[in-house]
């Protein structure tokens, strides 16, 4: 079973990853005091939406991937290994990005306490290790139609299992690594439980479309079901009928986890409906780079936002929060820069790929030895 590349795929990816980079400067600059308006409410419902938009791209890249390339998969060769050398440089970014201390020594001589945080389970690693169980699925099932439906099935255990592991509190009797995947905020931020749900609705979801030879009603059906379903869920949730998760409705619910799907569904319908318009689109083209180098953009942003960018932002601009304007002028001075460097990138994989391996290689093995030889005193500013 073969799967054409379609542009707006690369597009909803590219607008969350977009829109990622908001809530972080968002959640970091704004002024607490707005955090109490209207106005924030909404812009936080809204932001809601993106990290499960990226999870379930995830998802659909994967379904495409084994769709086009299914016999190369179980036949373990150099398919199926370039995949797990990317799932590895992946999850090797989400660990870089949360450890405590970037050094050996530091770390040696760091508590318990503060050397656990470095297991929190965020985005990237809930994408990788819910693609390692995407993997055991299709070499257990070996056919595109039944890794899909196992995946739909997979999809509604955890939406309505994971608010037992939120209440079980799996730090209290799990052990750390363990206890880190499942373990709800603040402990791991995205757990994989029930984050990974986005991701296999992504992989089922995206089988049933690009299997239908009804696509384009299908994505009007999915339109009407992504704008009508927050109504719906919202309505069954006052109704006097009470359910078990309902202190955490907000939060872990299955009716929740559909309230975001559904506003995934929306933009994916919504562009594939545009597909030709994208297609003839400098925004479109745009957007679709924005995708493909998603990965780049959302690693370099988090590095610029939550390590010393930060800082040097507020000594430069001599603030400590700022309003929506701020935030703004904020979002342009980080994210136009890094468009210009993820452009430079992704016509350098296209010009010269095997250079551009050779530089991740050594990005690895520099960070690496950073990590192992700097002193457990060492301050970069």
């Amino acid at each position: 079973m073969t799967a054409p590349r379609f542009m707006f795929l690369d597009v909803v990816r590219g607008i969350a990853v977009l829109w990622m980079i908001q809530v972080h400067i968002t959640n970091v600059f704004i002024d607490p005091a707005l955090r109490l308006t209207p106005l924030f409410d909404v812009l936080n419902v809204s932001n809601g939406y993106v990290a499960p938009t990226f999870i379930f791209c995830a998802g659909a890249g994967f379904w495409i991937a084994i769709g086009r390339k299914l016999q190369a998969y179980l036949s373990g060769g150099t398919v199926l290994l370039s995949y797990l050398r990317r799932l590895s440089y992946i999850l090797w970014c989400g660990y870089v990005l949360h450890v405590p201390f970037y050094s050996l020594d530091r770390m040696l001589i760091a508590t318990r306490a503060e050397v656990l945080p470095g297991l929190q389970i965020d985005v990237l690693h809930t994408i990788v290790y819910s693609s390692l169980v995407g993997l055991g699925i299709v070499f257990a099932t070996r056919n595109v139609e039944r890794m899909t439906q196992v995946s739909g099935i997979v999809t509604l255990v955890i939406m309505f299992t994971s608010w037992i592991a939120w209440k079980a509190n799996p730090l209290s009797f799990l052990p750390a690594p363990l206890a880190y995947l499942i373990a709800p905020p603040p402990d791991s931020p995205f757990p994989i439980l029930p984050w990974s749900a986005f991701f296999f609705a992504g992989v089922y979801l995206t089988g049933m479309f690009m299997t239908s030879t009804r696509k384009d009603f299908m994505a009007k059906l999915w339109l009407v079901l992504g704008i009508g379903g927050p109504f719906v869920l919202f309505f069954l949730h006052q109704l006097p009928f009470p359910m078990p998760w309902d202190d955490l409705w907000w939060k872990v619910s299955p009716s929740i986890l559909l309230f975001r799907i559904c506003g995934t569904l929306v933009l994916f319908a919504g562009l594939y409906l545009m597909e030709s318009k994208l297609q003839a689109s400098r925004i479109g083209k745009f957007l679709q780079r924005v995708g493909q180098e998603s990965l780049l953009m959302y690693v370099a942003h988090l590095l610029l936002v939550y390590g010393h960018g930060a800082e040097v932002i507020r000594d430069v601009l001599h603030i400590d929060h700022t309003n929506y304007l701020g935030v703004a002028a904020i979002y342009l001075a980080i994210t136009i820069p890094l468009l210009f460097f993820m452009w430079w990138w992704h016509d350098l994989k296209k010009r010269s790929p095997e250079l551009a391996v050779r530089m991740l290689t050594a990005q690895i093995i520099v960070m690496t030895l950073f990590f192992i030889l700097v002193p457990a005193d060492f301050h970069l500013w």
